[in-house]
């Protein structure tokens, strides 16, 4: 069953149209991937996805020097930002959004591989994401990862 799932989420994400139109489509297939116990390969497609959508990479080298620059662009961030969190405006923009649900999926899988430098990674692009365009339902976890990661 799962298989064919995945066979007609690729079939409509091989049809033309924009990225966004085909949201549901990669969720779906995301999920699946999941479900049949191959989370790298989930992984690996939401930083596909991430890439597509809006550019949203993460370094093949220099990952630990990456997450101590999110360490301290955090820190900083939330020093001067922590009573304007509440300020802050609803994230309308479905890209951004969307980006929001593939980093939350992309934190679980990347934690089911022990010592994955793409969990602080992912958390502190939420992070930026959220302190730029605003909160969506996905800050709080975000938010509550940052805590534990600082």
């Amino acid at each position: 069953v799962l298989e064919k799932t995945e066979s007609y989420c690729n079939e409509i994400i091989s049809q033309k149209g924009p990225l966004l139109h085909k949201r549901r489509a990669y969720n779906v297939l995301i999920s699946s991937i999941d479900a049949q116990g191959r989370h790298y390969d989930a992984r690996d497609k939401c930083l596909e996805v991430l890439a597509q959508l809006n550019g949203t990479c993460f370094p093949n080298i220099g990952k630990t020097f990456s997450v101590l620059i999110g360490i301290i662009r955090a820190k900083l961030s939330l020093k001067r930002t922590t009573e304007q969190l509440s300020k802050l405006k609803r994230m309308t923009d479905e890209s951004k959004i969307w980006v929001m649900v593939l980093l939350d999926k992309l934190v679980g899988y990347a934690y089911q591989d022990s010592g994955s430098l793409l969990v602080p990674l992912a958390t502190f692009k939420g992070l930026q994401l959220t302190l730029k365009h605003g909160i969506s339902e996905y800050t709080p976890p975000i938010l509550a990862l940052v805590g534990l990661l600082l």
